[in-house]
């Protein structure tokens, strides 16, 4: 996660920098659509992570013998399911809008 928080970094810096340019208005949109979409990729990251590690915590209660609920085991779940169908439907729209914008640019 370090890695992608540095890449999330790296990318806003770029991207206020070219807050700055005058006269580039169509460039400055490309830029704000590619980072909303670096945004995007960064939190859907995140949530995976989040996940893993949610996996992760039920197989260590597992091997402690500890009872574990399918309950609750399936309601995280597709919630988890949800929330990535939409995010990844949000970077999909996104890659499309940026990639036509850098096609008119």
């Amino acid at each position: 996660m370090n890695s992608i928080n540095g890449y999330l970094d790296n990318a806003t810096i770029s991207y206020n920098r070219i807050l700055n340019f005058k006269g580039l208005d169509d460039y400055r949109a490309y830029a704000r659509t590619a980072m909303d979409l670096v945004r995007n990729d960064h939190v859907l990251t995140a949530q995976v992570t989040d996940c893993i590690e949610y996996l992760r915590s039920i197989a260590q209660v597992k091997e402690g013998g500890q009872g574990v609920s399918p309950v609750e085991i399936t309601t995280r779940t597709e919630q988890f399911i949800a929330m990535f169908n939409g995010l990844r439907n949000d970077a999909a729209a996104l890659k499309d809008k940026a990639e036509n914008m850098k096609a008119a640019l």
